[in-house]
């Protein structure tokens, strides 16, 4: 489906007759117990620790399949055997971004996914991740859910959980989830989620800068965000709280986060990683020429290997991520086609060829050693305090802490939106209550304290 599509009535009415038809019974998750007890054959109430709290309208009642013959094969989120935390987290599409985060969050939250794949299901399951049978299950059992599906399939998602949303909170009337995702543009995303803001939910756009060319869940992987940068987008109208949470959320999977607005890493990731993609597919497509022999391909080793990785990537969903960005791409493309041109009008005095290509590997190599040193695998998500810190070492980043009233989101906002324009990225957020004391992980770990400050932890590239 097209970024610029509705998605039909149709497709929407068949997912809430799937829904309406499904043999459930309805379970009230209740904090502080771990055991439950069914009341009648095809009725029950379970209660879980940490998986909600209160009764009747604060209470999390959602569907569970019924266990019969041909049972669905999900698990109750609640019985993982894992350390609950306040959050309970939904993740919608259960690939191998939304697997990796669920095996990730699962650590130290409550986590459950939803996907139409029956295979995705039963892998997820094989991997302790428990799934819930609908989005309106996601909607009743989550705080915070993230969709994690291709950009094609986001309209959709979100038609599907305003109606979600608009059902449960007719009938439970209780505060919205957070919403975010973890799609590769921006700009289209947020004019799509602008049906969510409508009817009162929160939407977060981020964006993993972390992934591999092989897809699905059975590739998925618990610490494939270490080290890595993730891109949280910031607009006039973003809700400060589910930002910060949102932000917490992706520190804790070993991510650093790069704050950024949605035209600018549009621009960014049409160069940095939507370019690549097509020169990766050209490259390939040469070993297809009538031109070459059996031989040139036999010959080919690690630097083509390298170069054209990503055109292993399946290509329905890069040719979505590359169109959903299409005006940017085309530009990068155009530098690079420049380039190109360029090195070729260099090289085609053969007397000066050899001064040309010893320019171009020497800045290359200089450019290619500046970006690695400088920034990659550089930055730490460990907590320094909220002083002003540097790590002392000239060759890395330094890191340093800065101090924000909660009540001020703009100044916040604008300074983040800064700090990334500047290269620099958020590496940890802690909270002060109103006599300074350090509230550590206020929103995940369910602190009790209330926070009047935020002190974000923060690391920029050397200077010079």
């Amino acid at each position: 489906m097209s970024m610029l599509e509705q998605p039909t009535d149709n497709n929407t009415e068949i997912y809430e007759q799937q829904y309406a038809e499904q043999s459930t019974t309805y379970l009230t998750l209740d904090a502080g117990q771990d055991a439950g007890q069914k009341t009648g054959q095809d009725a029950g109430q379970r209660t879980s620790e940490g998986a909600g709290q209160g009764t009747g309208q604060d209470a999390y009642p959602y569907p569970y399949p019924y266990q019969g013959q041909g049972a669905y094969p999900y698990q109750e989120p609640e019985k993982q055997g894992r350390e609950q935390g306040r959050h309970r987290i939904g993740i919608i599409g259960l690939g191998l971004i939304g697997g990796s985060i669920a095996l990730k969050l699962s650590e130290k939250m409550a986590v459950a996914g939803y996907d139409i794949d029956p295979s995705t299901i039963n892998i997820a399951n094989s991997m302790g991740i428990a799934m819930l049978p609908s989005i309106d299950d996601v909607m009743a059992y989550a705080d915070v859910i993230l969709i994690c599906t291709p950009i094609g399939s986001f309209p959709e998602i979100v038609q599907l959980l305003v109606s979600a949303w608009q059902r449960r909170s007719a009938q439970f009337p209780s505060t919205p989830p957070i919403v975010a995702d973890t799609c590769s543009v921006k700009r289209y995303i947020h004019e799509w989620a602008g049906q969510l803001r409508n009817v009162g939910i929160p939407f977060i756009g981020t964006h993993p800068m972390a992934g591999k060319h092989t897809n699905g869940i059975v590739n998925a992987q618990a610490d494939i965000f270490e080290g890595h940068t993730w891109a949280v987008s910031i607009t006039d109208s973003i809700n400060l709280t589910a930002l910060l949470t949102i932000s917490e959320i992706i520190l804790s999977t070993g991510s650093t986060l790069v704050p950024v607005d949605p035209i600018t890493h549009d621009k960014s990731v049409a160069l940095v990683s939507h370019l690549p993609h097509v020169i990766a597919a050209i490259m390939s497509l040469l070993l297809q020429s009538d031109e070459l022999s059996t031989l040139d391909r036999s010959l080919v080793a690690g630097s083509f290997d390298d170069v054209t990785r990503v055109a292993g990537s399946p290509p329905e969903l890069t040719s979505q991520m590359c169109a959903a960005n299409i005006d940017m791409l085309t530009k990068s493309l155009q530098r690079f086609s420049t380039e190109i041109e360029r090195v070729g009008h260099g090289l085609a005095d053969l007397e000066y060829a050899p001064g040309h290509l010893n320019d171009l590997f020497t800045e290359a190599h200089r450019s290619y050693s500046q970006l690695h040193a400088g920034i990659s695998g550089k930055y730490s998500n460990e907590h320094h305090g909220y002083g002003t810190y540097s790590n002392g070492n000239p060759d890395t980043v330094s890191s340093h802490s800065a101090i924000f009233t909660l009540d001020d989101p703009q100044t916040l906002t604008n300074w983040m939106l800064g700090l990334g324009r500047d290269g620099g990225r958020i590496v940890d957020i802690s909270y002060l209550d109103a006599t300074e004391n350090l509230i550590k992980g206020a929103t995940i770990k369910g602190a009790t304290e209330n926070p009047t400050e935020v002190s974000i932890s923060f690391a920029v590239p050397p200077t010079g």
